[in-house]
């Protein structure tokens, strides 16, 4: 028995010294050049092929150390806000050895670009469902507050949070196009993924006043009472339903249950979209819940190092400032942050809780470090089962932030299924937020994974950008085109996207126009166009956004309206020299109860009907025609948007349904 006690304690102590003997250490200081002063929290990242990475910011002396394991052919570079990215490609190192580098950093020159101030007045119309912009020489402005640039990059605000640049895909808006890079692009991904979001039922909750159901329970059945797909609606009454998500479903003679009280109430026959939209009206009194449940899982590993220090700042500034703006709402915050199983932990979680100070004071203590085959479907399981999520919220935002995909193996792919059906059971809209990956490969794969996600649980798609010059180079997603905002910003507009729901009132007129906050204050820090084969073109079109809701007449009967005027106006670009010509539309009345008339001058080939979110609800084929009658009657009460899209930029203007 001692003997083999021993030999277990020598076998041990051989493996950790093996362990040792195959670190080596890099350690050093960063300055900045001209005055060799030491530059403090830069970020320190370090490579090994496809081993690993590791990371650390600079100590206030600017001093770091970084332990490698293994050793071998390493690449090392060092970041910070305004200077050049600094690096040092194959760098062996052989176990046991220590590397001191004395790393000098150079500020990179900051330029703007030269902007014409042109004249607007549009505090109700939006571009993309987000903001009131004018378009001048390719760079998109209405900047409120002070400016800042890196590198020519204008922003607003200071400190740390507000530096970050994203963008947002939002597939249902887009569906057609999603279904057709889906069959192109990213075709070779589902099946590796094993995830197939392609036969969707969409459907409208409303009561008999019109007004949206939230939060209701809703399955998608057999004949049978096979369970297809379970989810709850969302606080615009909708709700996304699928069958086939994870493989092959024999589907029969399918019918939609909404559970609401102690009732359930069958839709039957329903139609795939986008061929129908299923519209249910139910006899239930208007009840919207206060309480908003929002929840941030974090990738902590050392791929994130140059990043996580931004995300943090505007992760805790995102929270402070939705819970000091959604008054009378019970706002509950969470967090996990993850790493690796083999790492000094897999997951830490703070689960959800009205404790504003102690869900930022959780996030604020942490760091990025460690590295390997991420955890990434552990740190979703335990957003998903952990974090106590409330089951009468209006709504559950799981903000999904990382850089890496997960290990492709079936126990994996079983778990990430299990958890992103039981989100979506239990209305919790997954919101990924992606970084830089790791190769462009890994970056599509990733892509089409994260974007699955999104559609099972009705959510969105969020990308960082390279705008920021913040990290390293961020993959460009497979779409037409996107336009570039503060990820601050954006992840406020959402979280305001997909809790906002008018009061139980009379007022429903007065309610809805209120809500004109979120629509101006997120400006356009540039506007992407991807080609098929994803290289950025170069096309500067120009935009003039009119007001709307200013002109007062008649219609046809005699009787006063109110018409909603939404012009575009382009230049020749690069691209396609193209005459200058005018185009807009005339919508009334607004606000509607059901029925707008719109008046086409020039050449708008289709107007897209969308909803708060920028959920494509229908698109009418307008080539030729000078007036549409659009219906808008079987919609719940609430802000909807009329859009048009011409020559590289969307036009959009608000519509407000009510019920008299």
């Amino acid at each position: 028995m001692k003997k083999t006690i021993l030999f277990i304690c020598v076998l041990i102590f051989g493996i950790a010294i093996s362990c040792v003997a195959q670190t080596c250490v890099i350690k050093g200081k960063v300055k900045e050049d001209r005055s060799s002063d030491p530059v403090p929290f830069a970020n320190v990242l370090i490579k090994n092929g496809s081993s690993g990475k590791w990371g650390c910011t600079t100590d206030f002396d600017g001093n770091f150390r970084i332990e490698v394991n293994p050793a071998g052919r390493l690449s090392v570079q060092c970041s910070y806000v305004g200077y050049k990215l600094w690096k040092k490609d194959s760098v062996s190192l052989r176990p046991g050895d220590s590397l001191v580098l004395s790393i000098t950093l150079s500020m990179s020159p900051m330029q703007l670009q030269e902007v014409q101030c042109v004249g607007f007045t549009a505090p109700r119309i939006v571009k993309s469902l987000s903001y009131s912009t004018a378009t001048v020489g390719g760079v998109m402005s209405r900047l409120a507050g002070p400016l800042h640039t890196v590198d020519g990059i204008p922003f607003m605000g200071s400190g740390a949070a507000g530096k970050l640049t994203a963008s947002e895909l939002n597939d249902f808006s887009k569906w057609d196009l999603w279904q057709d890079i889906r069959k192109k692009e990213l075709k070779k991904f589902q099946g590796m993924w094993d995830i197939y979001p392609v036969q969707r039922y969409s459907m409208q909750v409303k009561n008999e006043d019109g007004r949206p159901v939230v939060n209701a329970p809703v399955r998608l059945r057999n004949h049978d009472g096979t369970v297809l797909w379970s989810a709850r609606t969302d606080n615009t009454g909708k709700v996304e339903l699928w069958t086939g998500m994870f493989g092959k479903q024999a589907v029969i003679d399918p019918e939609i249950v909404v559970s609401a009280g102690n009732s359930e109430y069958v839709y039957e026959d329903p139609q795939q979209f986008p061929k129908g939209m299923s519209v249910l009206k139910i006899p239930v009194p208007c009840d919207v819940p206060n309480d908003v449940d929002i929840a941030f899982l974090v990738d902590a590993t050392g791929s994130m190092h140059d990043e996580i220090s931004f995300l943090k700042s505007d992760l805790i500034d995102i929270l402070q400032k939705t819970n000091g703006n959604m008054p009378g709402q019970a706002i509950s915050l969470g967090a996990v942050f993850y790493r690796c199983f083999e790492n000094s932990y897999v997951t830490r979680n703070h689960p959800l809780s009205q404790d504003i100070n102690g869900t930022t004071g959780f996030i604020s203590e942490q760091d990025a470090g460690e590295g390997g085959a991420e955890a990434v479907e552990e740190g979703l399981r335990v957003a998903i089962d952990s974090l106590r999520w409330n089951p009468h919220a209006r709504a559950r935002l799981l903000f999904m932030i990382l850089d890496e995909q997960p290990l492709v193996r079936p126990g994996i792919l079983r778990q990430l299924h299990a958890s992103i059906q039981k989100a979506a059971e239990q209305g919790i809209r997954i919101i990924p937020v992606v970084g830089s990956a790791e190769t462009p490969e890994n970056a599509a794969s990733m892509e089409y994974l994260l974007r699955s996600a999104a559609l099972a649980t009705n959510g969105t798609y969020v990308f960082l950008t390279d705008h920021s010059h913040i990290g390293d180079a961020h993959s460009k997603p497979v779409t037409d085109q996107y336009d570039v905002e503060l990820l601050n910003n954006l992840l406020k507009r959402i979280i305001h996207s997909f809790t906002w729901v008018a009061a139980c009132s009379d007022d429903t007129v007065s309610a809805l126009r209120a809500d004109t906050s979120t629509f101006s204050n997120s400006p356009v820090i540039a506007h992407e166009i991807i080609d098929t084969t994803r290289h950025v073109k170069t096309g500067k079109p120009g935009m003039n956004v009119k007001d709307f809701t200013k002109v007062t007449g008649k219609d046809t009967t005699g009787n006063q309206r109110a018409t909603d005027t939404l012009t575009g106006r382009y230049s020749a670009d690069t691209i396609k020299p193209v005459p200058a010509e005018k185009i807009g539309i005339k919508f009334y009345p607004n606000p509607t109860t059901g029925r707008i008339s719109a008046e086409i001058d020039g050449k708008v080939k289709e107007l897209f009907l969308t909803d708060i979110s920028g959920k494509l609800l229908a698109r009418y084929k307008t080539a030729g025609v000078s007036k549409l009658e659009i219906d808008l009657g079987n919609f719940s009460t609430g802000l909807y948007f009329l859009k048009f899209y011409d020559h590289g930029n969307w036009y959009s203007g608000r519509i407000v349904l009510v019920r008299r």
